[in-house]
């Protein structure tokens, strides 16, 4: 008889599918940003954010402050803080921050330019990370075009930083040195982008070359600072060439 076919091998299995890439820039606000009004600042947890008392969340205060300098921006106190800055806007300016400007504020604590539409609130955006770094005790200057906007947005932002207990300070055109130093030396600072810019530039000017500890105190200073209307600012900076001089010897 005929000798049987050999068996054909058994086909290989298939690979298996490529594991989808995952970014924890893309998933940073899934649990901690949005559902941060659910979760509770006191130990116990018998109380949510909303439902404490003025008095409770300025105690609370202290604690994330502590936090924040000796741990740093960690995922889960930004949240904290986020929260906090966002009810506290609720109450004392009327305007409750979307989950948009959540997700602004989180990109531009990480020194990224958050593009944000005309309408889709700017000024209250640049109010999370300014609050959140100057609660950090990294010193915050909020830049914007003109000195209208300045003293308008410091002034219509204000009842949250009192509230929270962060000082504010405005850079506005013809302002005495010694006000300038003390607008400067404020947790917050507005200013427009040419003020802050020829102010650091005339520093450096007086200053020389000499790394002494007053330098090392204005690098110290220079840590973060908040764009908003970046676009603009930008614009406006490459149409005006910063070219300051040292006055000449008589």
């Amino acid at each position: 008889p005929a000798p049987a076919p050999a068996a054909k091998p058994a086909p290989a299995p298939a690979p298996a599918p490529a594991a989808a890439p995952t970014s924890e820039k893309v998933t940073f606000a899934a649990d901690a940003f949005f559902d941060f009004d659910k979760s509770a600042l006191k130990p116990e947890g018998k109380k949510k954010l909303d439902d404490l008392q003025d008095a409770e969340i300025r105690a609370s205060l202290p604690a994330l402050r502590r936090q924040l300098h000796s741990e740093g921006l960690q995922e889960a106190l930004v949240a904290r803080a986020f929260a906090i800055v966002r009810e506290v806007a609720t109450r004392r300016l009327g305007l409750r921050p979307f989950d948009v400007q959540l997700i602004g504020g989180r990109v531009m604590l990480e020194g990224k330019i958050a593009e944000m539409e005309t309408g889709e609130g700017k000024t209250l955006t640049a109010t999370l990370p300014a609050c959140t770094a100057a609660l950090a005790g990294i010193p915050v200057h909020i830049v914007t075009v003109n000195d209208f906007l300045v003293l308008r947005d410091a002034s219509w932002m204000g009842p949250l930083y009192k509230f929270l207990g962060l000082t504010v300070g405005t850079i506005t055109e013809n302002m005495s040195p010694d006000a300038r130093r003390q607008a400067y030396s404020c947790e917050i600072t507005y200013g427009t982008n040419k003020q802050v810019v020829f102010d650091y530039l005339k520093d450096r000017l007086m200053l020389g070359r000499v790394a002494g500890r007053m330098q090392l105190q204005m690098a110290a200073r220079r840590q973060r600072a908040t764009a908003s209307r970046a676009a603009r600012t930008t614009m406006q900076t490459r149409r005006m060439p910063l070219l300051p001089r040292r006055p000449s010897a008589p």
